[in-house]
């Protein structure tokens, strides 16, 4: 189940490729956390995430995958500048590349959306049952973000 033509064409009309095959490819649209986004068939994604899928022909990788740059860019799309990898790869090379601020799940994220308050309903919720995806646009935020909290990844100071 891969992307059609068209919207593969459309995908990378919004990355500028024009530096090379060597070169970081930069997203051109909408950004979140420095990251490109794009929505496919109704769901967001990033677009470098996206980059990898459809150079791999992985188009269904694991939540647990993790597309990683080789560059520190966020922005970039070329996949010659990327890799799967999984969560403690990707806290490893951030740590080696000293690009970690604050120690992984040791603070919420300095810029998030989310109060005290929300995190506590959001946890209470996802134990009655609500789903990630209704609270994710419930709360204006990715899906990522409820899934850190609903996994303990993410907020741990706020109890339930």
């Amino acid at each position: 189940m891969g992307f059609d033509e068209a919207t593969l064409e459309r995908f990378w009309s919004k990355v500028d490729r024009a530096g090379g095959p060597d070169a970081c490819w930069p997203w051109k649209r909408t950004t979140h956390n420095g990251y490109g986004t794009a929505r496919i068939r109704g769901r967001n994604y990033r677009a470098h995430r996206l980059a990898l899928m459809a150079s791999t022909a992985k188009f269904n990788p694991l939540p647990s995958d993790f597309a990683c740059h080789h560059c520190d860019n966020p922005r970039c799309c070329n996949p010659t500048h990327l890799y799967w990898g999984d969560a403690k790869l990707n806290r490893a090379d951030c740590m080696n590349r000293s690009r970690a601020a604050i120690p992984f799940g040791s603070q919420p994220p300095r810029n998030t959306k989310l109060t005290d308050e929300d995190v506590k309903n959001i946890k209470h919720r996802l134990k009655a049952g609500s789903s990630v995806s209704g609270l994710a646009r419930e709360f204006g935020v990715v899906r990522s973000a409820i899934q850190r909290i609903k996994s303990g990844r993410g907020w741990q100071h706020i109890a339930a």
